[in-house]
Formats: structure tokens, sequence, C-alpha cells
């Protein structure tokens, strides 16, 4: 049966949404004099009004026709959001030209060394979007320069060694010194061809300082960091994870814009990064009764001449450096033949799982999601904050908090667990 035929008798689509809209003026509200007007979402966030959305969610969204609805529309917008072997094409042919200019500059070649260029993040895990940022990390094969007063530091006080002694130093130790400032200023000197009006923003007071430009001839939009390579196995995994089960894949496109059309997807303004959707519905994914992604991480053992680096500036302008050991179960055939997922639910369906479980939850139990342990670990917690996200590469940090029940952002994620619904209708 086509896709067209599938649907031919879908419920109309402006009568769904007028329902939602009703469903939401009816709600109670909450005004304090603190409130700016443009931040009152008219919502108090309390178990009384969850248990109400709840209810009118499942009633609404529980029959045959508007599930139908449901995944059609998540199919139109997962079609729309798919990137062309062309446009991969053309995102090699600008690394490739990254590193041949870096590479053939006698000042970069003489003070870095070989550059090596890889890209990570959506480009690298099947999530890209044409609209969607390249995240570029540039890695080379000498220390360069050292950080003013630092030069020799590691060197355990002995400053008078000659140069040639920083060959001998571990990477960990070239990388915690490195001039990363200095390094980013000779690339951009060097990258001004490629970018549109040869103008290169430079954003060193970020945690991972960077450069940012539009390449002149595809329009597409560049950040290039340096050394920072812990996206590259963050990458990896979530490219794993979407091969196992299209599913996954599909649910993380779909919710990722989705938030991002809700301005949710924000993790500089208190809300979600890209990164955290990901792990989100990984998570909720390996913790269904039927689960339907394997814990990855779970015996993997890790390369051990194999390790890649989170760098970053601190607070006082110094670099931070910690070394990372991959781990991860990268067969997935073999994978498959231990883990046989009985789950059959749709990918709608998953959808308001997941929008219930994460937004709309009034229990007052916080999970701790770390899909290197199988998706959550739960807690009574007195913390204002709706879930925790661990690092899977590295369980000591936290990839960031979720939102706070004591923040603007709190209405806004419940709020938007409703809008979605909009999106399901508002199309031809």
């Amino acid at each position: 049966m086509s896709e067209e035929s599938k649907y031919v008798n879908l419920p109309d689509h402006t009568e769904l949404f007028g329902k939602f809209e009703t469903m939401f003026s009816q709600l109670p509200t909450k005004k304090t004099k603190e409130d700016k007007a443009e931040d009152n979402l008219g919502f108090e966030y309390n178990a009384e009004n969850i248990k109400e959305l709840n209810e009118k969610l499942d009633k609404l969204l529980q029959s045959e026709e508007n599930l139908a609805l449901l995944e059609y529309h998540i199919s139109e917008v997962y079609n729309a959001s798919q990137v062309s072997e062309e446009d991969y094409g053309t995102l090699a042919f600008i690394m490739n030209k990254i590193e041949s200019l870096l590479a053939s500059d006698e000042y970069i070649r003489e003070t870095y060394g070989i550059p090596k260029v890889e890209n990570f993040g959506s480009s690298a895990n099947t999530l890209w979007n044409m609209d969607s940022d390249v995240d570029i990390v540039i890695e080379f094969t000498k220390p360069g320069h050292h950080e003013k007063g630092e030069a020799n530091k590691y060197q355990k006080g002995n400053r008078n060694k000659d140069k040639k002694e920083d060959k001998k130093q571990s990477k960990y130790d070239q990388l915690k010194y490195f001039d990363t400032k200095k390094a980013l200023i000779d690339i951009r000197n060097v990258l001004r061809v490629m970018a549109k009006n040869k103008d290169i923003e430079s954003i060193f007071n970020s945690r991972v300082p960077l450069l940012k430009f539009k390449h002149a001839k595809t329009m597409i939009d560049i950040d290039i960091c340096l050394n920072n390579s812990i996206g590259i196995p963050n990458s990896r995994m979530t490219r794993l994870f979407s091969e196992f089960d299209q599913r996954a894949h599909i649910m993380i496109k779909y919710l990722r814009t989705l938030l991002k059309q809700s301005g949710l997807l924000n993790g500089e303004q208190g809300c979600l990064s890209s990164y955290c959707v990901i792990l989100m519905v990984i998570a909720f994914l390996q913790q269904q009764e039927e689960p339907v992604l394997p814990n990855l991480h779970q015996g993997a053992e890790a390369d051990k001449n194999k390790a890649f680096y989170a760098v970053s500036s601190n607070k006082f302008g110094r670099t931070d450096c910690k070394e990372i050991k991959f781990a991860l179960n990268e067969d997935l055939k073999q994978v498959g033949e231990s883990f046989a997922s009985k789950n059959t639910k749709t990918v709608a369906q998953l959808v308001i799982e997941f929008l219930r479980f994460y937004f709309l939850n009034s229990e007052g139990v916080m999970p701790i999601i770390d899909v290197s342990r199988g998706g959550f670990v739960f807690k009574d917690t007195d913390k204002l904050a709706l879930f925790d996200i661990v690092e899977p590469l590295d369980p000591s940090s936290k990839v960031g908090l979720g939102c706070r029940k004591d923040e603007h952002h709190a209405a806004s994620y419940v709020k938007f667990a409703f809008d979605f619904c909009k999106n399901i209708v508002d199309h031809q």
C-alpha cells in the first residue's frame, strides 16, 4: 500500500489541533510580579496539572487515526531532513581542502606539524541536516606553542631543558599547555580564503574555543576546534545505535527538529543540546519493557593504544585536559545475534511515551540517564531537576542537567510536550 493511499482517511487536521489548543487554554495559570511578560507561559508545574495533561493526551492520541496521523507527520519530517550522498561528498571536499591548506603552509607545518582533520557531531553520526553546522576538530603532530608562562611547567620545574624535550612528553602534557588561542589565530589566517567574504569569527571565551565561518562556495556553516577529540567516539557511538534500529534514528531526528522549532534545543540557554537529546532517546529505548536498543558498552574493552581527549578552557582561562579511553561493542551483527528485540511499537507510540516519561513525570523520582549502564538509574532526590545526563564515555562527568522545576524552562518543556501536536496537524 502506498503512503498516499494509506492515509487517505485521516481526521481533519484543523479539528484535531483545535482540541489541543482548547486543552491548553483550560489549564490553570500562575503569575507573579517577578514574571516577565515574554517568559510567562501560563502554566503551573504541579502533580495535579501533569495528571490532567496525561489523561487528555492519552484520550486524544491513543486512537488509531491520530496515531496514524502522527506516524505520517514523523515520516514527513524525517524524509525532509535526509542528506544526499552528494552533500556528504561536498563535506569531504571541504575537509580535504582545510587539511591541504594547513599542510601546505610552511609556518603551520614547522610550528604544529602535520594536521589531521576529522568531523564529528551530526555530520559524522548520520543525523546531519543541511541547515546544521559542521563540527570539525584539528589535531597536529607537534606540540606547537605553549601558553604564556607555562612553556616547560610540566617538566617538573626544570625550565632549562632544550625545546627538543617537548617531543618526549606525552600527548596529554602537550595538550595541557598547548596555546589554543595562538594556534586558532594562525589557522584563521590560512583558512580565510575559504570563508565567505574572508570572514572568520574567533570565539575564545567559550568552554571550547573555536573558529566559525560560512564556506564561500557551499554556504555550509563550519565550526573548528583544536584537539578536543572526544566528539569523535561520541559520534561513532550515536551512529552505531542509530544503525542498530532505525526507530532510534527516526526518533532522534524528529525530536531534535521539534525541540529546535520550540526554542528548547539550546544548551547555552539552559535547555537541551543535541547530544542530550540523543542520550535521552537511547536510554529511553534501552529501558523499554522489551528493549529496542542493547547496551553496547557492556563487556567492551578499550583499545589501550587509542585515546581521545576532552580539551576545554576553565573559568580561569587555563586549559583542562582529560584522556578518555573508548570502549564499545562495534560488531552490530554479533550484538544482534545475542539481542533479539521483541518490541514492535511504532515510532509514533514511542514518541508519545518519550514525551510523557521525560516531560510529564510528576512522581518526584529523577532518572539519571546513563546509556553505558543500560539506560536509567533511578533515585529519590530533592534536587530541582527533572533529570541528569551522564557522559557515557566518561561516567565521572555530566553532559548537563535537564530542566529545573523552579525555572522558566520547566514550563517550557511541559508546554513542548503538547505543542508538538501543532506539528502533527499543521502540514499539507
